[in-house]
């Protein structure tokens, strides 16, 4: 995690990072870390140039009566060692992020996942395998409902950036697809599912690097220590999370974003 922002050929010319004080940044962030545990580098560089930065997390809640929780989701709370309440500490350990990196903090208020049903009354997810499977027809509503809040806040002028759904993990996918349907974002790579992954090609796409200074990139890493309930899920301690990140910035030369690629004139 270190060198100097700038953006560092792949497949197109040079970009710089947009840094006008009256171009606010918005992240959508499925979940309340994964903006963080995905940009923060970004997120810090651009307080530090005094560009206002949003965090908008669209599935921020739980339902409140323990009884109704599935036994996937107690097992999820176990692995957080949270309780019953876990949502009131991850809120909490968001909000600690967010003021460490100077982001305003947004939370839509859907329900997780793992919280839901469909309208069968089954739930959408009772095991890892359906956690990162394919998006369930019941959920279409939610998809529309999810849509219509983007959109209200995403209008008017700014720079907008979503999950690819790297991982495929279903509120990833639902958040880039709400994303699609009311803007064209530009893409960041889901970390931490996207550290074990090979280096993406994507079709349409063209993909920039952007190198983080030492001081953004060590207070990414306080960010991401933040979240102390969901370190345990993904990295053996804050050593090995650190190597992970700097071994996903080298292969990339810099941290990735990716952009559509604009049709040709006379093609639309």
């Amino acid at each position: 995690m270190n060198g100097i922002i700038h953006a560092t050929n792949c497949n197109m010319a040079n970009l710089s990072v947009p840094t006008q004080r009256d171009v606010p940044w918005i992240f959508l962030s499925p979940h309340l870390d994964d903006a963080v545990f995905s940009c923060g580098g970004l997120l810090s560089y651009l307080a530090e140039q005094g560009v206002p930065t949003k965090i908008v997390t669209v599935f921020s809640e739980q339902i409140s009566d323990p009884a109704d929780f599935t036994e996937y989701a107690r097992t999820l709370h176990a692995r957080w060692e949270t309780g019953d309440d876990p949502y009131r500490i991850r809120k909490q350990e968001d909000s600690n992020a967010c003021r460490l990196l100077g982001a305003e903090q947004v939370h839509l208020g859907f329900h997780d996942c793992i919280y839901r049903t469909l309208p069968d009354g089954s739930p959408v997810v009772s095991s890892d395998e359906e956690l990162f499977g394919e998006i369930k027809p019941g959920e279409d509503a939610l998809i529309r409902r999810v849509t219509e809040r983007i959109a209200g806040i995403t209008n008017g002028k700014h720079v907008c950036v979503c999950p690819l759904g790297l991982g495929h993990h279903i509120d990833h996918q639902i958040t880039r697809r709400a994303a699609e349907m009311s803007l064209k974002p530009l893409y960041y790579a889901d970390l931490p599912y996207a550290l074990s992954l090979p280096i993406q090609v994507l079709a349409g796409m063209t993909r920039l690097s952007f190198n983080i200074p030492d001081r953004n990139a060590a207070e990414w890493a306080r960010a991401n220590l933040m979240y102390a309930s969901q370190i345990s899920t993904f990295w053996k301690s804050p050593l090995d999370m650190v190597d992970q990140y700097n071994a996903f910035l080298e292969a990339y030369n810099g941290w990735p974003m990716w952009m559509e690629v604009p049709e040709p004139e006379g093609e639309k």
